[in-house]
């Protein structure tokens, strides 16, 4: 799953926005956001459980980044929560994409808030796009 370092990394450290996230699906959670305060741009939200140790890893329950421009919604929840998350809406008649792969999240999220085109499609356990991507192929 994302970690909330990555998920720093790609909101540039960011924070528009957080507080405790009321539902009970995730206990104990809090939610970060980082918009460009843009109607026609983008967002990326996190909701995560801070961890009980500094050994321990922060408990990341979902990660989402939003493209408003071109009404589309990336989600990636942690497997062992899926089963919780009954949302299929992220905004006004916009359904979420569930995505698989970790890659495939960061891939779709540092695109959408740079601007630039993206491949639409939901990648399932087909790592040859990140690849693609990432060596710049």
């Amino acid at each position: 799953m994302i970690t909330l370092k990555q998920w720093m990394e790609v909101a540039d450290y960011m924070i528009t926005e957080g507080s405790n996230y009321f539902h009970s699906k995730y206990p104990d959670a809090y939610s970060f956001s980082s918009w460009n305060g843009c109607q026609d741009g983008y967002s990326l939200e996190i909701v995560f459980r801070l961890s009980k140790s500094p050994q321990e890893e922060h408990l990341v329950y979902e990660v989402a980044a939003h493209d408003y421009k071109n009404n589309r919604s990336y989600r990636l929840i942690n497997p062992e929560f899926a089963h919780k998350s009954k949302e299929t809406e992220a905004w006004d008649g916009v359904e979420y994409t569930d995505l698989e792969l970790e890659e495939c999240w960061l891939e779709k999220a540092v695109a959408i808030k740079s601007g630039i085109e993206y491949d639409t499609s939901e990648l399932k356990n087909d790592r040859s796009s990140y690849y693609r991507w990432t060596i710049g192929g």
